[in-house]
């Protein structure tokens, strides 16, 4: 324990050890993967599906948006999120993001309402039908769900409660 009034002492790591290196390992290849992204983005990324967000979707915007000015004879990019599961918030500079070309957008089940859903089955299951579609299933009641746990993916299963329930 240090004596009051002593002067303090860093334990952080000199910047020559060996215990720095993952450190600055780590931020050269982040430093390298921005690099890329931000290339693969001049080279005109047509379409970005993001089914994750978060801290990765954060990345891959700040590279998206780091160029100034958008070429009027470019192809725009349209980013979509279809999922949250890495975050449910991204930071993203304005001023980036006017300047970028690129279009933010989001989709999934909280995109259309519920009625609209019903309403394309209602013209898309029997359209299906007559086209010949058919998804392998098997009717399954739930009490004989054990039996069925373990075998092949080949088929959907489509569990059926208990009458009265």
């Amino acid at each position: 324990m240090a004596q009051p009034g002593a002067p303090l002492q860093s334990h952080a790591p000199s910047t020559n050890s060996k215990e720095s290196q993952p450190k600055a390992t780590s931020h050269l290849m982040r430093r390298m993967r921005t690099e890329c992204l931000k290339k693969a983005f001049d080279d005109c990324v047509d379409i970005v599906l993001d089914f994750v967000w978060g801290p990765i979707a954060e990345r891959i915007l700040a590279a998206a948006t780091a160029s100034s000015g958008f070429p009027a004879d470019r192809q725009r990019c349209s980013y979509v999120v279809l999922g949250t599961i890495g975050g449910a918030a991204v930071p993203i500079a304005g001023y980036g993001l006017q300047s970028s070309g690129l279009i933010l957008m989001g989709s999934g089940i909280g995109s259309v309402p519920a009625h609209d859903y019903v309403s394309a089955a209602k013209e898309l299951l029997p359209a299906a039908l007559e086209a010949g579609f058919a998804s392998p299933h098997e009717v399954v009641p739930l009490s004989d769900i054990a039996k069925v746990w373990g075998r092949s993916r080949q088929s959907r299963y489509v569990i059926q409660p208990a009458s009265g329930n």
